[in-house]
């Protein structure tokens, strides 16, 4: 059970006729009726029932943890009393039937144990339980409380019943008639007299209590003492609340300076304790090992709680058990100082003393800057949607600093929010990724291409793909440091939908991963696949209940606005490496249960049964060397409508893809940038027989681990997409080829592309970033000295992009806009599109949005005429290659929604005598 802060361990009401509680303090136990106190003082002591529970076995006696009162038998009393995971069944006449770990309690020999009819989430960190009736009887019924659900547990055939405290251990009505702070987290649930025939509990948490009738609802609230007559009576040390055991107890003095992060007690605790441990040389500090406590042993008695586990370091040390103390104080009083225990296998016994800091498990510094106009998220009300919330959650002003605290993360503010002046942009602010990155770099006061506690957000007008929100910081360097959200994209969403992307894209920078991708880096998936999770990193629009519904309306009507437990116990213990900004890479390391084998990798085997009603097959040329490598994905549908995610890119969360080298060493594929686009049905469409398959080309060639295709052989390349309903769909496995250079100039050429800067351009399709300089000189160089080259059209194509378009950079807090060289971006991208119409050059794909770029640039430049030639040119060139009719109707679609948007309404008439296919 659970660490109780009530001043008492454990509460029992006696089988008598008029109600008398004992209530269990260590050993002392203090006894309450209506005439008073009737006891205060050893539980064994011959003054209280004839000296009857003095035979209680140690530690039992001194330092139980919880306690059942039992139907009576042959008119005898008897209990159970727990302490860890074990549990005593006491005879007051008899004494000690039976003792044993819980899971072998049973009723009597060949019926079913605990260990059998607990449900997996009952058997550690319960809160309470109430046996249904104390009157000898051969069937017995106890109710187990954890959190925000109850469990009825019958003890001949199991688990009955299991639901939300607010549907009630039994279906009686008044269960939904609580109060939501009286719906979860009771510290003890005592049984009470009944009234015409209805059940009546006394629940307890800290100092309060309520009077409840399980049909009619709570007859009264208030602090415990008020409430009954016999509870009046209860001494001081019964009634001061304890200071909870949870919080951050660091040292700084030489030689090693230690963090140690204990969670065993509070809001959604993980019952687990953490640290680390740094050292000094000369006069600079810095990191040395962290350590993590998974599974503790915890005790609490009237003066301590202990908590004793194996270690698990990392790096990687050697065996060592970590022993925390700290003793128990009242709540109104100090923390105490942390007793830390090392003992290691070879003997050796490191002990330290550490005094209290905060009750935050760690600390966060965020800066946020914002462009005019743009105000970030200051604070949401819950009780402002009825949509948000289940029926039994605590409305309460939510702000995104608050939602960390919750999980023991604090967002430490670095100053006020930096307005970003916007007079002199222009009206096309929208914003690409490698903008956002060069304006962190330049904007971002704290950043260092080191591992710290500081993060950046940038509250920006609109994406470039129409991302509501994205941690963009996965390029090159230390990563994980910046987030953007796009606040003329989600001005128009509820409050709740801007708090959950704020968090939502924060917990990303602290390497957690969406819900239904946690396993990719070693950490469990929750219910459905993870589709089930009520938590921040879900998709909502892709949230999937218990009963099978599904959407938007359905996830926000169950979220309690917090992490899974997993999640917070990523937070508040991973390793420092695995979560701090600028540490392990983006999902490469996200928790402690990292597998050797990439799980993301293992996922890609082909599937025992598919069923899906899709195909996802690749496509690509052979490469020349140093030629950046793109694969054209195709998704079809295989016999009926299926309903997909519109997004192929391996940018999104739907598509992943591993690249196998000569070498037989396999990666997966991680792009410069993931975008969190899933948070609406827009994002979905179906596939039908008119429309059968999406497509989509997918730069490969360079990502956050740099190029991938760096020596000429064979690459074997394979995809996975996770469709909608959770369905992996595997493709079949892709040869790519890259030659051998033939020329000192094919050498040369392909050289000058095989650079990681050059590779993080042609991702990006161009930048003005100066720290990607040498980079733009290799493709200026490319182009210029190799102009008749074949690989000078992705040169052409770079430059081209980026020329043509406008280039947003913050300068002395004022956003400054580069404006397009129309000329530079037309003879680049003409040269690319001119390059690509024959047999070589760029792929169907990439050429149709290159020349779609042309005629935007042509329009940008005041020349219609070309921009309309250019579209219509586009559309004969792929007529004329003869694809099918619905890829045709798609071009033609893509050229005249292009037209639409770059030529004026009163221009854009109805093309005389074109045959739309």
């Amino acid at each position: 059970m659970r660490i109780k802060n009530t001043g008492y361990n454990s509460a029992l009401v006696l089988p008598t006729g008029a109600w008398k509680a004992m209530f269990v303090r260590g050993d002392q136990v203090a006894q309450t009726s209506a005439a008073g106190l009737d006891h205060n003082g050893p539980i064994g002591a011959a003054s209280i029932h004839s000296g009857k529970l003095n035979g209680i076995p140690e530690p039992y006696k001194s330092a139980c943890e919880g306690a059942l009162m039992l139907p009576m038998t042959g008119g005898s009393w008897q209990m159970l009393l727990f302490k860890g995971d074990r549990v005593c069944w006491y005879h007051w006449d008899t004494k000690v039937r039976s003792e044993g770990p819980v899971t072998e309690l049973r009723h009597a020999d060949g019926l079913p144990a605990w260990g059998t009819m607990l449900p997996a989430g009952y058997r550690e960190g319960v809160d309470a339980l109430l046996m249904d009736s104390t009157a000898e009887s051969p069937y017995w019924t106890t109710y187990v409380f954890k959190n925000d659900r109850v469990a009825t547990i019958d003890w001949r055939n199991g688990c009955t019943r299991e639901c939300r405290i607010y549907e009630g251990a039994q279906p009686t009505a008044g269960w939904a008639k609580l109060p939501a702070e009286w719906l979860r987290d009771y510290d003890h649930v005592l049984p009470l007299p009944g009234v015409s025939g209805a059940k009546r509990s006394l629940l307890i948490k800290g100092g309060n209590g309520c009077v409840f009738n399980w049909n009619t609802g709570p007859e009264k609230t208030g602090a415990l003492t008020t409430l009954m007559p016999e509870l009046a009576a209860l001494p001081a040390p019964f009634t001061t609340q304890y200071k909870p055991i949870v919080g951050r107890w660091a040292t700084p003095a030489a030689p090693n300076p230690v963090t140690v992060r204990v969670d065993l007690d509070g809001l959604g605790a993980t019952r687990q304790f953490s640290g680390d441990i740094d050292q000094f040389n000369g006069a600079t500090r810095s990191f040395l090992y962290s350590f993590r406590v998974s599974a503790p042993a915890i005790a609490a008695s009237a003066t301590e709680v202990t908590a004793v586990g194996s270690v698990q370091w990392k790096p990687p040390y050697v065996g060592c058990t970590a022993k925390i103390t700290i003793p128990r104080v009242a709540e109104s009083t100090p923390a105490p100082t942390l007793r830390l225990e090392l003992r290691f296998d070879d003997g050796n016994v490191v002990p330290y003393v550490l005094p209290y800091e905060t009750a935050h498990l760690r600390t966060v510094d965020l800066e946020i800057d914002a462009m005019a106009g743009r105000a970030a998220l200051a604070s949401y009300n819950t009780a402002t949607d009825a949509v948000a919330g289940p029926p039994d959650y605590v409305d309460r002003q939510l702000t995104i600093a608050s939602a960390f605290a919750e999980a023991g993360i604090e967002l430490r503010s670095a100053g006020t929010v930096n307005e970003v002046g916007t007079a002199d942009s222009g009206t096309d602010l929208r914003w690409s990724d490698s903008e956002l990155h060069t304006a962190m770099l330049h904007n971002f006061s704290g950043h260092a291409e080191t591992e710290q506690w500081k993060l950046w957000t940038f509250v920006a007008s609109r994406h470039v793909n129409d991302n509501t929100g994205v941690m963009f910081d996965v390029n090159e360097g230390k990563q994980r440091q910046g987030m953007a959200v796009f606040y003329d994209q989600i001005s128009g969403e509820p409050g709740y939908f801007i708090l959950g992307l704020y968090v939502h894209e924060l917990g990303h920078c602290l390497n957690l991963q969406h819900s239904w991708q946690k396993n990719d880096s070693g950490a469990p998936l929750g219910p459905r696949d993870g589709r089930g999770d009520l938590s921040w990193m879900q998709y909502w629009n892709l949230y999937t209940a218990e009963n099978g519904s599904s959407g938007w309306d359905v996830f926000w009507s169950r979220f309690p606005f917090t992490f899974t437990a997993n999640e917070l116990a990523h937070l508040r213990h991973a390793f420092r490496y695995d979560i701090i900004p600028g540490g392990a890479n983006w999902a490469a390391q996200g928790s402690a249960a990292y597998n050797t084998q990439d799980p993301a990798l293992a996922a890609m085997d082909d599937p025992i049964a598919d069923d899906s009603g899709l195909a996802l097959t690749l496509s690509a040329r052979p490469f020349a060397y140093g030629e950046p490598v793109t694969v054209e994905i195709k998704l079809a549908r295989d016999g009926r409508d299926v309903t997909v995610h519109r997004d192929l890119s391996p940018k999104s969360e739907y598509l992943t893809i591993a690249i196998t080298a000569p070498s037989g060493i396999t990666r997966p594929f991680r792009p410069l940038a993931r975008q969190c686009n899933g948070h609406s049905d827009d994002t979905l469409t179906t596939l039908t027989a008119g429309v059968p398959a999406l497509y989509e080309s997918a730069y490969l060639g360079s990502g956050a681990d740099g190029q991938y295709f760096t020596d000429p052989g064979l690459y074997t390349v394979r995809a996975l997409y996770t469709a909608p309903d959770g369905s992996r769909v595997v493709s079949p496995d892709l040869t790519i080829r890259i030659r051998l250079p033939r020329t000192g100039d094919d050498q040369d050429a392909g050289e000058l592309l095989m650079g990681d800067q050059a590779g993080t351009l042609m991702a990006l399709l161009g930048s003005d970033s100066p720290a990607l300089q040498s980079g733009n000189t290799a493709l200026a160089e490319l182009s210029d000295r190799f102009a008749d080259h074949p690989l000078a059209v992705y040169s052409h194509l770079a430059q081209g992009a980026n020329a043509g378009r406008h280039y947003q950079h913050i300068r002395d807090g004022r956003l400054h806009i580069r404006q397009p060289d129309t000329q530079d971006a037309v003879t680049q991208l003409t040269a690319a599109v001119d390059a690509s119409t024959g047999p070589g050059g760029l792929n169907d794909i990439t050429l149709n949005a290159a020349m779609r770029r042309l005629a935007t640039v042509h329009a940008k430049a005041g020349d219609r005429t070309a921009a309309d030639t250019t579209l219509d040119r586009m559309v004969d060139h792929f007529r004329a290659r003869h694809l099918p009719a619905h890829i045709l109707t798609t071009i033609q679609d893509q050229a005249d929604a292009t037209r639409r948007q770059i030529i004026p309404s009163d221009q854009n008439l109805p093309r005389k005598g074109r045959k739309r296919t």
